[in-house]
C-alpha cells in the first residue's frame, strides 16, 4: 500500500452538510394493530405463555416464527422451543390448526384469530429468551409470530409480570394509553428490533444533545458503581454523535444484564449488553465491558441506519447473504476502542494494546492466506459462529480484519489529504448518500472520493484477496511501531501443539503438522515418557530446534509413533508502541487522532 501515500489536494471533497431527521414517524392508531399478551405464570419452569391476536383474517392464516435475529447471522431455529399451538376465534372456539413448515403453523378461520402457544426460555444470551423468578430477558425473534395475512401491521404489546419482575424496560414506545407494561410497535420489524429486560432494574437517564438516553441495569453488585458507569456510557454517546454529527434516533436504552455472561446486540433505538461482576471490579475488565458499549451504540449509525442493502428490509425464514460485514461489523470495531480514546475513557497505550492484540490475532492464524475478508462475511452463517479446531487455519474473522483494514484506510486517507479526512468523512459522506442502504461497490468509490485517489485496486487486495497487509505507512503515519520480541536463550522450541491430552488445532506449517499428528490424537508419550495432563512443555526443556523426539499417541484406540521434528518458537511480536524516534509530525497526528472529534453542528430538519 505504500504507493497510495499521495498528496492529492485539489480532489478532497466538501464536508458533507448533516441534517438531523425529523424523527421516527409517529405511533400508528391502535384500531386494527396486532394484540399480543406475554404471561409469565411460573417462571420457574422458564416458559412464556404467548397470546397473538390477529385480526381480518381471510379464512385461513398463517403464523411464522423468524429462524434467526438481526445482527446474529446464524439460523437458530427458534421454533424448536416451542412446545404448544392452539387457535381460537374471536367467541373462543377452537379453531383447526396444523403445522405446515419448521417455523409455520396454519389456522383455518375468519376474522380475528387468537393463536396461543407455549416458549421454553431458558437460553441466556443477548439473541434469545431466558426467564426466571427474578430476571426476564425477551427477545422478540425468539418469541413472537407474525400473521403473514397482515403485512405492515402495528403491533399493541402487553408483558404480564410475574411478582418477581417489578420493571420492564424497552426501546419501545409506550403504549399511548399511558397502561404500564403495555407498548406499541410501529410494525413487525420494530417489534423484532426491541427486547426487554425485567426485574430489580437500577434506570440511571441521561440527555445527550437534548435526546433522551438511559442506562438500565439488571443485576449488578456493589462493586458497579452505576451513576460512574451511566456518566461513562454518556460521554461515549456524546463522542459518538459528535463524529456522525448526527443523532438518529429520539431515544435510546442500554440494556444491561449482569449475569455472568458476555455478549452485545444492537437494535435501532436501543442495545442488549451482558456483563460479569468481574466487569465492575477490575478496571481493565470495565474497559473491555466500555468497549462493547461503544460497538453496539456505534451500530445505531452504522448497521442499523447505515448498511449494507441486503441487510433490510429482512427475510426472517433464510440466510441474507452480504460479504460487506467487514464494514458492517469490522468498522464498528475499529471505532469502538477509538471512541474510548476519544472520550477519555482509556489512554493511548491501552488503545495501542488493544490493537496489537487484533494485529496478533490476525497474523497468528493461517486463514487470512485462505479466505478473503469479503467472503468470511458471506460465509458468516456457516462458520463465524461455528468455530471448530481448523477455524484459525482456514477462515478469518471479519470483526478482527475488518477493523484492521478500517486502520489501514483511516491512516491512507489521511495521508492522502495531509490530515484534513478520515474514515470519519467517509462515514458522514456514505450517512448522506444511502440513506436506503449502500451496495459495497458504491462503498468503495466514496472511500476514493474521500481519499482523494482511486483505492480501488488496494481495496480490491486487502478484501478480495489473501495477501499480506502493508503495516509500515499506518505505522509511519501516526508515529508507532512493533514491540521489539523478547529474546531467550536457548531459543524455545516448539512443536505447535497446545497443551491439553487432546489435540486441538494443528497450526499449517507446524512440526506438529509435518509429522502427521492430527486433531483428536490423544497425547500419550515423548520418547517413551509419559506425557503428564497433556503439557509437553516440561519433556521439551534442554532440546534444540531440528532435534527429532518420538511421540506416542492414540488414535481412534490404536497407538501410533510419529517423528516430530523440533523448530524454533515464532518470536515475532504484533504488540504496538509509540516510536521513541518518530518525528514530532507524526506524534500531532497521532494526537489528532486520538482527539475528541470537533464535531459538525447539527442543523435542524425543515
Amino acid at each position: 500500500m505504500g504507493w497510495l501515500w499521495l498528496w492529492w489536494w485539489g480532489c478532497v471533497p466538501p464536508v458533507p452538510e448533516i441534517v438531523v431527521p425529523a424523527g421516527p414517524p409517529p405511533l400508528p392508531p391502535v384500531d386494527g394493530a396486532v394484540r399480543v399478551v406475554l404471561r409469565v405464570p411460573e417462571p420457574h419452569a422458564a416458559r412464556v405463555e404467548v397470546e397473538l391476536t390477529a385480526p381480518g383474517s381471510p379464512g385461513e392464516v398463517t403464523f411464522r416464527m423468524p429462524v434467526w435475529t438481526p445482527g446474529s447471522y446464524l439460523v437458530r431455529e427458534f421454533s424448536r422451543q416451542v412446545e404448544t399451538f392452539e387457535a381460537v376465534d374471536a367467541e373462543g372456539r377452537s379453531l383447526p390448526a396444523r403445522k405446515t413448515a419448521k417455523n409455520r403453523w396454519t389456522v383455518e378461520g375468519a376474522g380475528a384469530v387468537t393463536a396461543r402457544y407455549t416458549v421454553y426460555a431458558h437460553e441466556l444470551s443477548v439473541r434469545t429468551a431466558f426467564v426466571e423468578p427474578e430476571l426476564g430477558v425477551l427477545v422478540g425473534a425468539a418469541l413472537f409470530m407474525e400473521p403473514l395475512h397482515l403485512p405492515g401491521a402495528a403491533y399493541d404489546v402487553t408483558i404480564e409480570p410475574p411478582p418477581g419482575w417489578p420493571q420492564i424496560e424497552t426501546g419501545l414506545d409506550a403504549h399511548p394509553s399511558g397502561e404500564p407494561n403495555r407498548w406499541l410497535a410501529r410494525d413487525w420489524d420494530e417489534l423484532i428490533d426491541s427486547p426487554w429486560i425485567a426485574g430489580a432494574l437500577d434506570v440511571r437517564r441521561f440527555e445527550v444533545q437534548g435526546v433522551p438516553h438511559a442506562l438500565v441495569t439488571a443485576g449488578a453488585d456493589e462493586a458497579w458503581d452505576l451513576e460512574a458507569t451511566a456518566d461513562e456510557v454518556r460521554r461515549i454517546a456524546e463522542v459518538e454523535a459528535r463524529l456522525w454529527g448526527v443523532i438518529p434516533y429520539d431515544h435510546y436504552d442500554v440494556l444491561s444484564v449482569i449475569a455472568e455472561a458476555g455478549g452485545g446486540l444492537e437494535h435501532l433505538d436501543s442495545t442488549l449488553v451482558m456483563g460479569r461482576r468481574a466487569h465492575g471490579r477490575d478496571p481493565e475488565a470495565h474497559g473491555r465491558w466500555l468497549g462493547l458499549v461503544s460497538h453496539e451504540l456505534f451500530h445505531a449509525w452504522n448497521v442499523k441506519r447505515l448498511r449494507p442493502r441486503a441487510l433490510g428490509p429482512f427475510d426472517y425464514e433464510r440466510e441474507v447473504y452480504t460479504p460487506s460485514l467487514w464494514i458492517a461489523e469490522g468498522w464498528t470495531a475499529y471505532y469502538d476502542d477509538l471512541i474510548l480514546v476519544r472520550a477519555g475513557l482509556i489512554d493511548g497505550e491501552e488503545h495501542l494494546k488493544r490493537l496489537g492484540k487484533a494485529l496478533g490475532a490476525l497474523q497468528r492464524g493461517h486463514g487470512r492466506r485462505v479466505q478473503p475478508l469479503s467472503e468470511s462475511g458471506f460465509d458468516a452463517w456457516i462458520k463465524h459462529y461455528r468455530p471448530d479446531e481448523n477455524a484459525a487455519n482456514r477462515d478469518v474473522d471479519y470483526y478482527v480484519k475488518g477493523a484492521l483494514v478500517a486502520w489501514l484506510l483511516d491512516a491512507t486517507i489521511r495521508a492522502n489529504t495531509g490530515d484534513l479526512r478520515s474514515l470519519d468523512d467517509v462515514l458522514r459522506l456514505a450517512w448522506q448518500r444511502f440513506p436506503a442502504g449502500y451496495e459495497e461497490a458504491e462503498l468503495r468509490a466514496v472511500i476514493s472520493e474521500v481519499a482523494g485517489v482511486e483505492l480501488g485496486p488496494a481495496l480490491a487486495e486487502m478484501v478480495d484477496g489473501t495477501g499480506e497487509l502493508d503495516w509500515a505507512p499506518a505505522l509511519s503515519w501516526w508515529g508507532l511501531r512493533f514491540v521489539a520480541p523478547e529474546a531467550k536463550e536457548p531459543p524455545e522450541v516448539w512443536t505447535g501443539l497446545e497443551v491439553g491430552v487432546t489435540v486441538g488445532t494443528v497450526p499449517r506449517g507446524s512440526p506438529a503438522e509435518a509429522a502427521g499428528v492430527l486433531t483428536g490424537d490423544e497425547l500419550i508419550a515423548v520418547n517413551e515418557v509419559r506425557v503428564g495432563g497433556g503439557d509437553l512443555a516440561p519433556l521439551l526443556i534442554g532440546r534444540a530446534a531440528g532435534e527429532t523426539i518420538s511421540l506416542l499417541v492414540a488414535r481412534r484406540g490404536r497407538l501410533i509413533t510419529l517423528p516430530v521434528t523440533l523448530a524454533t518458537r515464532p518470536t515475532e511480536t504484533w504488540e504496538l508502541e509509540i516510536d521513541p524516534g518518530a518525528s514530532p509530525a507524526a506524534a500531532a497526528r497521532r494526537d489528532r487522532w486520538w482527539a475528541p472529534p470537533a464535531g459538525i453542528p447539527l442543523k435542524a430538519a425543515p
